[in-house]
């Protein structure tokens, strides 16, 4: 167990009040998330917090502390996400810290991942006070749970309720106002461990067993059984069961091709034979049946557009709000996804025996043509050959030499539009980008709560140059650690390189508005810090940039000069 030093009268004071049973709020509030299975704390120091998160190393918690709350924040997301379990927490002081919090909030309430932050609230806070905030209520429209707390004897029972509302059910943030009286005040508290533990409850999202309301599981597989062109488009919902697995039997089993959103990628692979989110509009217009599990109708999946008006729809979803939404036609299974897609394989499976289903193998093999055109790696002829080269170039460059296991994080508009369509995914949970949200500068926090989730794994975040200087402090977080993320920068001179300044500025306005001042070295900033920074400028260049990366066994930064006139849409 990691231990903090404490002075020796606060050391007497807290052996005097454990010897009665009492402990320290701060310390309640650490044994208490320790005990919820919190591994990682994420935050950054300040009054009331910084004996909190003393408190969390003593109870032997990993305390991260980060340049910025918003990073914070996401680095908290992205580590639960990876893990596939609610691992770790935010604490931060008041007032300013908290509103620094709210746009990673946002992006966890979004995106429905599980996420437990923490504030402080300083001691006789009132309208005029120093970092006077009512977080609770700022908090509340992008939260499934906020609240105050104001008593010691509160505190174990107040976390574990927040802890077990972010992970029931559809997952999402939940936020607690801690008063600096109750982190300082005594109360009596059990550890975990003891003879009578207060905490019993592991922070994991266990599935339900509910069974599916037989009408609609009856309705659901005859609509899948009669199907002839079914399809099914995967969210990243999906991700927070066990789904895979039963996924792959739809599809290997029952002929049912397959879309997924950007970071559904993985959950099946993308050179499955049967995959085709290259070409998910063609196969949405021509589909008579869509079953949809973990996605929702968002702008991710065009709000359900893409799909014929004459198709059925089969929707599994964990809310039944979100289950119920079928366009008018079709049906909705409540429950976890595995759970039921159990079901669903079981009568699926009965029913074959004396009904063998029929599906149009022309129409797959015509989709099968198709894709050839857009399939991963597949660079555009246009974009060969460009001085600087085309993020598509060195993008392809990289496919060849990218680790299968790698987690990829993606940041930004041009460069990550490219590589959606270049890079391609094998396992569940190693894609991460914006995701509903669309949130830009998630690239360099992500990358660190990944990694440190996954330390087994290679952890590579490629953002444009916009998106990395919205969190690029945090390599210096990454160094203090010593988390060895490689993060790859597309240089192409700002938000949409040139492109976008010529759209909207004729050509003799005067400043840069869109565009950067040109010679940006992403890479000297990373060595500025102490770490490795490496530049490629032409082709055939990444592939050692990268294994030279992966090899130093710690954080580098890969600046890579790119064409500032390659300009793509916004990716999806």
């Amino acid at each position: 167990m990691m231990e903090t030093a404490l002075s020796p009268e606060r050391a007497r004071l807290l052996q005097l009040l454990r010897s009665k049973g009492r402990h320290i709020g701060n310390d309640i509030l650490a044994q208490t998330l320790h005990g919820l299975g919190i591994t990682h704390i994420f935050g950054t120091g300040g009054a009331p917090v910084d004996a909190t998160l003393a408190a969390c190393a003593r109870a032997g918690m990993r305390v991260i502390a980060t340049r910025h709350q918003q990073a914070a924040v996401l680095m908290s997301l992205a580590h639960n996400y990876v893990s596939g379990a609610l691992r770790s927490a935010v604490i931060v002081p008041p007032g300013p810290c908290v509103t620094n919090c709210v746009t990673g909030v946002l992006v966890g309430h979004d995106n429905c991942w599980p996420l437990l932050v923490v504030s402080g609230r300083l001691a006789h806070s009132r309208r005029g006070s120093f970092q006077s905030l009512d977080g609770s209520r700022l908090m509340a429209s992008i939260t499934k749970f906020a609240a105050p707390i104001d008593r010691t004897d509160s505190l174990a029972s107040s976390v574990s309720q927040a802890v077990i509302t972010a992970t029931a059910g559809t997952p999402g943030p939940v936020y607690l106002d801690i008063a600096d009286e109750a982190l300082t005040g005594s109360a009596e508290f059990c550890a975990p461990g003891t003879s009578a533990p207060t905490v019993t409850h592991p922070a994991t999202l266990d599935a339900p067993v509910d069974m599916p309301q037989p009408a609609n599981l009856r309705d659901a597989v005859s609509l899948l059984s009669a199907a002839r062109r079914p399809a099914m488009l995967i969210g990243k919902g999906a991700r927070w069961s066990a789904a895979s697995a039963f996924l792959r039997r739809l599809a290997d089993d029952y002929s049912i091709p397959f879309a997924t959103s950007p970071m559904g990628r993985g959950l099946l692979p993308d050179d499955h034979p049967l995959c085709f989110s290259a070409i998910r509009g063609r196969m949405l217009a021509d589909a008579d049946v869509v079953l949809m599990v973990g996605a929702r109708f968002n702008w991710t999946f065009r709000f359900g557009n893409e799909i014929s008006s004459s198709a059925q729809i089969v929707r599994i979803d964990v809310d039944p709000v979100e289950a119920a939404e079928v366009l008018g036609r079709g049906v909705g299974l409540q429950g976890d996804a595995s759970c039921v897609l159990q079901h669903v394989l079981g009568t699926l499976d009965a029913n074959t025996t004396t009904h063998p289903i029929a599906r149009d193998t022309d129409w797959l093999n015509e989709l099968k043509t198709l894709r050839a055109t857009f399939a991963p790696g597949v660079v555009p002829a246009a974009e060969l050959g460009l001085q600087p080269m085309s993020p598509y170039e060195w993008l392809g460059e990289l496919s060849t030499v990218m680790p299968e296991n790698a987690i990829t994080v993606l940041d930004g508009n041009v460069v990550m539009t490219s590589a959606q369509r270049i890079l391609s995914v094998r396992h569940p949970a190693t894609r991460l980008g914006p995701g509903t949200t669309g949130c830009m500068g998630i690239g360099v926090p992500f990358a660190i709560g990944a990694k440190l989730a996954r330390p087994d794994l290679p952890v590579i975040a490629i953002v444009g140059d916009f998106a990395f200087g919205l969190s690029a402090l945090e390599v210096e977080t990454a160094l203090r650690y010593q988390v060895p993320v490689v993060l790859i920068v597309a240089n192409n001179g700002g938000p949409g390189g040139a492109t976008r300044q010529r759209k909207v500025f004729p050509a003799d306005h005067p400043e840069r508005v869109l565009q950067f001042v040109p010679g940006i070295r992403h890479d000297l900033m990373m060595a500025s810090f102490g770490g490795l920074g490496l530049r490629v400028d032409g082709p055939g260049q990444i592939g050692t940039a990268l294994n030279d990366a992966l090899a130093s066994n710690g954080p580098v930064c890969i600046d890579v000069v790119t064409n500032e006139d390659t300009a793509v849409s916004a990716a999806i």
